[in-house]
């Protein structure tokens, strides 16, 4: 069996190839924590979509407030899983920290993005 080290794993987020990307979320899926929101958060501006929702799926799982501004920014991804994704992260959000960055996104400029958390906090 393969051992996994975190800071090895991570650096394969910075891997030309968007496959191997996409694989070493899947390996951090283990080995996510506290360590794992900032290079996550350097993700979530990947070219190829499925990187950013797996990246999306990961910092809800770890659950780190910081990452909430960047979820929210996702809400106004390109593509519509992301922003499914996304939508669906900011529902699993919970704590002080995070309600103070939701109450800034429902005054956000955009609708998308008024209307998704809006409908989160309503969940």
């Amino acid at each position: 069996m393969e051992h996994l080290d975190h800071d090895s794993v991570v650096a394969g987020l910075r891997d030309p190839d968007p496959q191997r990307r996409q694989l070493a979320l899947i390996k951090l899926e283990d080995l996510a924590n506290e360590e794992s929101v900032e290079p996550l958060l350097g993700v979530l501006n990947d070219p190829d979509p499925v990187v950013r929702r797996l990246a999306i799926g990961l910092l809800e799982e770890i659950g780190d407030a910081r990452a909430v501004p960047a979820i929210i920014s996702s809400l106004l991804d390109s593509d519509a899983t992301v922003r499914e994704s996304a939508g669906a992260a900011l529902r699993d959000f919970r704590g002080q920290d995070t309600a103070t960055h939701l109450l800034d996104a429902i005054r956000h400029p955009h609708a998308e993005v008024r209307r998704a958390v809006s409908s989160g906090c309503a969940s």
